[in-house]
């Protein structure tokens, strides 16, 4: 599996943090129309200025984080497993910024670890769009549970008539 097909799981994973009392429907769709796509953050990683990288790692892995923390009882759970993949992801790819191999191991070893992940990603993109009229639009591969390469969510929020849309 390619990096490109691991960071693709790990897109439509997300990166949710893990403290929620207070979470509700209105607060989870509000972060997840401006949730950052993680494949825009880490496209061109190994290129990219070590402080630049280390920014825009901190920046989402916050961004999941506050998701989590929106997250109302129903989608909870799921979104916390979605929490630990893109941690892991975020980890790894700052652990390795100029060796692209051993950022493909380590991504290659959290999807690995992470089995419940994809379902959890089907979950979390179901709720959003039922709840929120976002489409992270996971792509799952009946046969096997990850997502097919070269895709990842796009974020498409519909307020008011208009939509915006981001490539995941």
């Amino acid at each position: 599996m390619g990096i490109s097909a691991l960071v693709a799981l790990a897109l439509v994973a997300g990166s949710f943090g893990c403290s929620a009392k207070d979470g509700s429907r209105k607060a989870f769709c509000a972060r997840v129309k401006d949730l950052p796509a993680l494949d825009a953050i880490v496209t061109g990683y190994s290129e990219a200025d070590p402080a630049e990288l280390t920014g825009r790692l901190e920046s989402a892995a916050e961004s999941y984080a506050d998701l989590s923390d929106a997250a109302p009882d129903e989608i909870r759970q799921s979104v916390r497993t979605l929490v630990d993949l893109v941690d892991a992801v975020i980890e790894g790819l700052g652990r390795n910024p100029d060796d692209p191999e051993a950022t493909a191991d380590e991504l290659r070893a959290a999807v690995l670890d992470h089995p419940g992940a994809p379902l959890a990603a089907v979950r979390v993109a179901d709720y959003a769009d039922k709840q929120c009229d976002v489409q992270l639009n996971p792509t799952i591969d009946e046969e096997s549970p990850t997502t097919s390469p070269g895709t990842g969510p796009t974020t498409t929020a519909t307020t008011g008539g208009s939509s915006t849309t981001t490539p995941g």
